[in-house]
């Protein structure tokens, strides 16, 4: 008896809560806590005005860019793996990068395209970080694997989203939670076709929120203070009716100027690449009374 109350008293003052208290939580997603990485400086692009394009004249791998001007720089292993969509970056500035097929390709990189691949953020290296599956048969019904990544600064979790195993008539996608220091799978949560996601804690709960791809839906789970996924997920908002097609799916989702920025286009149940991408903004805020976001406005 006397070792569970020692017990208790221990975990108190260590922090046992699997949550974190309010005052941690209203930081989640609210803090711009990455940097840009140390190896920049070595390269002819301004660390001021650096950007990281996937999408530079479709070219491979990732290409530096600085703004305002017509300079650009690539590693040589930046050419390696193929094309990639999504990038993120950790507070230590190493950059993660999502591969992706590009107009229905067939070809895929080595590990598949359920890996996440990330440049060191000293060396400027691009190599695979994390291998979620093994490479599968090629589906042309389905040449996706991760479609999402966001890193959390609050537990230094990279939370990424995978379709890899779904067709349309399964939804068989995982919702990942990686440990980016141990490079391991600290948790899944399966059953779930995401797109975007975002770890946020500005309604008061840390939620990870993210895009169904199968619907217009933006949904939500709760995390705990490791980030691991607790309970179900919830709906939050649609993008159903919104914006110039009114059927978008949310492939991105950020947080700024207290306002959640989903970024939507059209993605077809297929799960088909489509071949000419339009997309558009939409902006909703957070109602405390009613604990709703309301939709603001949306824009090209």
């Amino acid at each position: 008896m006397k070792f569970w109350k020692l017990y208790i008293i221990l975990c108190l003052l260590a922090g046992c809560s699997t949550k974190l208290d309010k005052s941690e939580i209203l930081k989640v997603g609210t803090i711009d806590c990455k940097s840009v990485p140390a190896f920049v400086k070595k390269t002819p692009i301004n660390p001021k005005k650096v950007a990281f394009s996937t999408s530079q004249n479709r070219q491979k791998g990732v290409t530096l860019l600085e703004y305002g001007s017509s300079k650009s720089w690539k590693h040589p292993s930046y050419n390696q793996f193929g094309y990639f969509g999504q990038i993120e970056t950790a507070n230590d500035g190493r950059i993660f990068l999502a591969p992706t097929p590009i107009i229905n390709a067939t070809s895929e990189p080595e590990s598949g395209y359920n890996s996440i691949y990330s440049i060191d953020p000293n060396s400027g290296e691009l190599s695979l970080f994390i291998r979620l599956s093994e490479k599968k048969a090629y589906d042309p019904n389905n040449p996706y694997g991760i479609l999402g990544i966001s890193f959390d600064c609050s537990s230094n979790i990279l939370y990424a989203t995978s379709v890899y195993y779904s067709n349309k008539e399964n939804e068989a996608g995982i919702l990942y939670a990686i440990d980016v220091q141990t490079r391991e799978v600290l948790d899944t949560y399966k059953g779930i076709d995401a797109f975007g996601c975002y770890a946020l804690g500005y309604t008061g709960e840390k939620r990870l929120y993210f895009g169904s791809t199968r619907t217009s839906n933006v949904r939500s789970i709760e995390l705990s203070r490791k980030g691991k996924f607790i309970g179900k997920p919830r709906n939050e908002f649609s993008l159903d009716l919104l914006g110039p097609r009114g059927d978008d799916k949310a492939k991105k989702i950020v947080f700024k100027n207290n306002k959640l920025i989903v970024t939507g286009y059209e993605f077809m149940n297929t799960l088909i690449a489509p071949t000419d991408v339009q997309e558009t903004r939409y902006s909703f805020q957070y109602q405390a009374s009613n604990k709703t976001w309301d939709y603001i406005q949306s824009q090209p």
